[in-house]
């Protein structure tokens, strides 16, 4: 099962109710999968850094 990612249908969502559709261990971390999230990541553009710039030798 796919998880709903409802922060696509609604930007300004902030909570959510959810279900755990399992837990999973990453090495020394836990990740849980849940059914919907309002959890957006953000893509480096968008994230407040500065772009990197590249020089032509």
């Amino acid at each position: 099962m796919k998880t709903e990612r409802l922060s696509f249908r609604d930007s300004y969502l902030r909570t959510c109710s959810a279900h755990v559709l399992s837990v999973e261990r990453l090495g020394t971390s836990t990740g849980v999968v849940l059914d919907r999230t309002v959890f957006c990541p953000t893509r480096r553009r968008f994230s407040g850094l500065p772009k990197r710039r590249s020089r032509q030798c």
